[in-house]
């Protein structure tokens, strides 16, 4: 079957915005040129680019290797201890990276940076990094595991992706209630709780956190600070609430147990019930994030 070929104007025009935020993970200020120096080798190539299977992974991988080619010559070229600052972030009018998450990415293993990179900052398939770095797929995932174990830890503020470890439903709320001595009160918290079965998802990065689930459904989102074992999220949505709690963190596992909240009573339910039954289940680390969910 006969494909048309794809224009390279439209790819650009889609995607170089969310190419160059994720660049900036690797190069920092640089992310701009890299993604229009892979673009314009692409225009040379075009007539070859055009007929691969996914032009856009073909721009990915060739900006990825711009921008790990420039993380070297600036590292070369200053000394070892100033490495951190070959990735301070564009003081320019566009999007800054967060410097945290960059320190944490160039702080790991080469092997498991390029990973971390292509598969969580550049979105590429496990099977086109592995095609990229020249490894089996089986070495990547290892790289990806031990890196989220990594940069769980150097992530001090819980940055990242974190997602329950099982998946929640009417079922799940139903059973917890009944669990807790709240079945009178079920029918009206189970209004507020995801649809279907999904896992929660916790996003945070930049200091604003989302949380949601796994299936795209969005519960909350605003500011999120952490001060030793205390949380605190200041959430957005109308009307604006404040909530807090004690976080139990082993590596690359949290929970979190509401200390304090005065987000309003859920269908007659107490928001406290409401807040801890969203929280009950622990989170694992998914992976680094350049910016939360919008």
């Amino acid at each position: 079957m006969h494909h048309p070929q794809p224009d390279l104007g439209e790819l650009y025009v889609a995607h170089a915005a969310r190419l160059t935020r994720s660049m900036r993970a690797v190069c920092g200020e640089h992310a701009e040129d890299v993604v229009q120096e892979a673009y314009t080798i692409a225009a040379r190539r075009w007539s070859d680019v055009a007929r691969c299977d996914e032009p856009l992974a073909w721009i990915t991988t060739v900006a990825t290797r711009l921008a790990w080619r420039t993380k070297k010559r600036d590292a070369d070229r200053h000394a070892r201890e100033a490495k951190a600052e070959a990735f301070r972030p564009s003081h320019s009018s566009r999007q800054p990276a967060d410097p945290d998450l960059q320190r944490a990415v160039a702080s790991l293993p080469d092997g498991q940076a390029r990973a971390v990179t292509l598969y969580y900052l550049a979105d590429l398939p496990v099977v086109a990094v592995a095609r990229e770095l020249g490894v089996p797929e089986a070495t990547v995932k290892t790289w990806l595991r031990r890196a989220r174990i990594s940069l769980a830890e150097s992530l001090g503020d819980l940055s990242g992706r974190w997602v329950s470890e099982e998946p929640v439903g009417p079922d799940w709320c139903a059973a917890w209630m009944h669990a807790h001595g709240l079945d009178d009160q079920t029918e009206a918290i189970l209004v507020h709780m995801p649809r279907r079965r999904a896992r929660w998802v916790l996003e945070v990065a930049r200091g604003q956190f989302w949380f949601g689930t796994d299936a795209g459904e969005h519960f909350d989102n605003g500011t999120h600070r952490l001060r030793g074992r205390l949380l605190e999220h200041h959430q957005e949505p109308d009307p604006p609430s404040d909530t807090s709690y004690d976080v139990d963190r082993d590596g690359d596992r949290l929970r979190l147990r509401v200390r304090e909240t005065s987000v309003p009573d859920v269908g007659g339910v107490a928001a406290r019930i409401h807040e801890q039954l969203i929280h009950d289940l622990p989170l694992s680390y998914a992976g680094p994030i350049p910016q939360v969910s919008r």
